[in-house]
Order: C-alpha cells, then structure tokens, then sequence
C-alpha cells in the first residue's frame, strides 16, 4: 500500500528502551565512537510475542548477479530531528551533541546496513510550503528535514563504506503554518496540479545541482509520500498534464544531472512513452497495488502463498505497463526495474497494507470506539514480515517478465535498534514494532541471506 506522509510531524521523539522478556537482534554490531561518554542509549529488546504465530522461514536462495544494486533505505526521517532531545537543557543528550548524536546515528545505521549485504541506500527528504496561498509554492528551507550539510556529510561516509545515496523528494501538502493545499489522496483541479508541478520542477532542479555536487548516483523523477488520485471525470486531462511535465523535468535535469533517473516513487508507473525515453528505470512495488489476502489465507500465512501471489502480481503489473492490457504486447523497448518491497511486521499487513508507523494517528476500533493513537492496538508478527519477504524475493528470482536490476528495501530501515513502540507525542519514538523496518528483526537475516549469500 502506498507509503503517505500524513502530517507534518511537529513533534520530537526521545530514547524508549527495554521492558519485557526480549531476544536478540540477528546482526550484532558495536557501534564505533570516538567519545566513550557519548552513546546511543536504545536497546533492541523486544517481547518474544513480537515473533507472532508463523513459522519463520529459512531463506532459500540468493540474488542472481544480474541484479547488482541492493538497497537498505532509511526510515524517513531525520534522526536528530526524531531521536535527540535535550531534556535538562545544557546543550547535550546522552553525553552527546547534536552533531555527535545525529552522526553516531546515522554511521551505526550505516554499518548495520552494510553487514546486511547493501550497496546503495534511499534517503528521503522533505519540508512544508512556505506559504500554500501564494501563486508559487516555494519549499521551507529551514523546515527540511535533512539539511544540505546532513545530506553531504552522508553521502562522503556512506561512500567510504561502499554505499551509494539515492535521493528522493516527498511533497508534503502543508505549509509552515499547517495550511493545507489539498488533501493526500484526493483529487486535485487542474490549477492545484500546476501548481504542485510547478513547485516540484523548481525543486527537484534546484536539489538536482547540489546532488550533482555531491556525486549522488540516483534521484527519483517524480515524488514520493504525496498521493494524488488520477481518477474521476477529469482523470485522463490530469494525468496527461502530469506526464507531460514529468517528460519535461526529466529533460531539464539531464542538462544538469549526470546520474541516473528513476521513475515511479509515487506508488504506481503511469505508462507513457515520453517519459520512458527519457529516465533510466522504472520503480515498481507490489506492496502498493497488490498482494492483499483473505482472512482465511492470512490466518495460514505461507512463503509459497506470498510468492504465487507475487508472481501474478507481475503478470498483471507487466501487462499494464507494457501491454495495456491488451493480448499482445507490442513495445520492444523495456526498461530496466527496480523493485520496493515494503512489508511491515503486523498481523494483518497482507489484509490492510500499510499503516503509519512514525507516530500516532486516530482510528477506530471493532467496537466503534475512537481512540487517539490506534498504532496501540495493532498486532506486531515479525513472523509475517519474515514469510512475505521470503516469498517476494523467490517470485523475484523465479519471475520472466520484468528486467529486474535492484531490490529496494523501501524506508526499510529504522534509525535507531530501538524495538518496542511508543508514539506518545514528546516521549516516543514511533513504532518500529510494526514498521516496516527490518532492523533487528528476523526478516533482516533472510535480506541478509538473499543479498549477500551470508547467515548469520
């Protein structure tokens, strides 16, 4: 299901730790300092009922060579921004300063990354509007996420390691003072899109010369979080202005961005030729538009079950690119794929989809009943994300549709070890029990396995 960003998150988020019977995570790593006083206090214990009621299953096989970028993507959002907090205000948290803490964790991430087997990682940055009433929507450069100098200094480290940094922007659709220009999700007139793209051709120009700079390898053409529904009486106008503009940043960028251009992070590939001739690969994900279960079929999740389940996932998403659902299929030109997976730890992933996991939304339950933070009430089964990844990579490995050339753990990587959740506004720090994120859990060995041939 499609990965949204709700809200603009004005909230800080602080250490939670321990409690409860707890098991350790596959890969254990010592995170490097260089100041014996400044450490990250999280702690990866976690209740043995957070393995849920599956099997875990044994991975079965590794990536074939062809597929060489394999990537572990950082959770989307600033680690100092999400996790540093400076409780007794003398300028420092855990020992650390805001630069040592923000540093200590990205370089520990990093690692972890590294000895599960990747070679490149997403970042992702955002900001609110500046103002959403103005003719020309321009980004909050002091609301970003990650700053410029953040995004250099880890680009250099992560390249020391042997990873690249991909970059992709998320629209956000509230301005500094939580005004909103449309609602995710909803259907925008055409002068809301122009002025959506718009703003994202200045952007992402803008964002391409530093990236440049940096020697960043791969950007995302269009946005990532913000959903737009291409649907109703004025789908077809809307979606060929939107295709026609992407066509034309794609051109612009390459006069000034020499790596390459990836399409698709919005959550579904619009077919358009233009646009194909002009980027490298196309971004697809099965966890966005498919692979929802039964009841009955989710109560006996299964690997083989996933993976048939996949496999007609990419027929029917090749026949829609490719073919238009016609019988035959008459392009020639196919371009190379990147496939996200993006499966979260929670018991009814494969009913659902996805579900916020930074912090607390509102919901209601089977009883009507309304409560503030309904991430509470769901049921975490790391034994359901560990089954569905074991039963993507084999429909990847056994599928002869698409060209496939890397594997995207999409925003699959929390920035700290901690594994208990606690999205209560000003204390916690999200909700990696149901996250998506694999860190520490028992799907991050069969990545592990899949990607590097290693078991650990």
């Amino acid at each position: 299901m499609k990965y949204l960003i709700l809200a603009y998150i004005t909230f800080t988020l602080s250490a939670c730790g321990a409690g409860g019977t707890s098991s350790q995570p596959p890969l254990v790593l010592q995170p490097n300092s260089s100041s014996a006083e400044c450490s990250l206090p999280y702690l990866p214990d976690y209740p043995d009922a957070y393995l849920g009621i599956h099997q875990i299953p044994t991975p079965s096989s590794s990536l074939s060579s062809t597929i060489v970028t394999r990537s572990i993507s950082f959770k989307d959002y600033n680690g100092a921004y999400g996790n540093w907090k400076d409780s007794d205000g003398d300028g420092f948290f855990n020992n650390c300063s805001k630069q040592q803490f923000t540093e200590k964790i990205y370089l520990y991430t990093l690692e972890r990354m590294k000895a599960a087997g990747a070679n490149s990682a997403w970042i992702y940055n955002y900001a609110p509007w500046i103002d959403v009433n103005t003719e020309n929507l321009e980004i909050y450069v002091p609301g970003y996420s990650l700053s410029d100098d953040l995004v250099g200094w880890l680009v250099n480290e992560a390249a020391g390691m042997g990873i690249d940094i991909f970059y992709a922007w998320q629209l956000m659709t509230v301005d500094k003072n939580q005004n909103q220009i449309f609602a995710i999700g909803s259907i925008p007139t055409m002068a809301v899109l122009r002025k959506l793209m718009n703003a994202h051709e200045t952007n992402m120009l803008n964002q391409a010369v530093l990236l440049e700079d940096l020697g960043v390898k791969r950007i995302s053409l269009d946005w990532n979080a913000m959903f737009i529904c291409f649907c109703g009486d004025t789908k077809e106008e809307l979606l060929d202005y939107y295709l026609q503009r992407l066509a034309s940043l794609a051109d612009q960028l390459k006069n000034t961005y020499s790596g390459k251009i990836e399409y698709g992070q919005i959550g579904r590939v619009y077919p358009d030729d233009a646009v194909f001739s002009k980027i490298d690969s196309l971004y697809i994900n099965p966890n966005w538009q498919g692979l929802q279960l039964t009841e009955q079929q989710n109560s006996k999740l299964t690997v083989d079950m996933v993976r048939e389940a996949a496999l007609i996932w990419f027929e029917q998403e090749y026949r829609r690119i490719y073919c238009s659902d016609e019988p035959e299929c008459t392009i020639t030109e196919k371009k190379p794929v990147t496939v996200g997976i993006q499966i979260q730890s929670r018991d009814k992933m494969f009913i659902d989809g996805w579900v916020e996991d930074g912090f607390c939304t509102e919901g209601t339950l089977e009883n009507d009943v309304v409560v503030n933070c309904i991430q509470d009430y769901y049921i975490t089964d790391f034994s359901v994300q560990a089954v569905g990844y074991e039963g993507i990579l084999q429909a990847i490995d056994q599928q002869t549709y698409f060209q496939i050339t890397g594997i995207d753990i999409h925003t699959g990587y929390w920035l700290t070890d901690t594994l208990i959740g606690n999205g209560e506004v000003n204390a916690g720090e999200g909700f990696p029990n149901i996250s998506q994120s694999i860190r520490g859990k028992p799907a991050e060995k069969i990545v592990q396995y899949w990607f590097d041939g290693i078991a650990n």
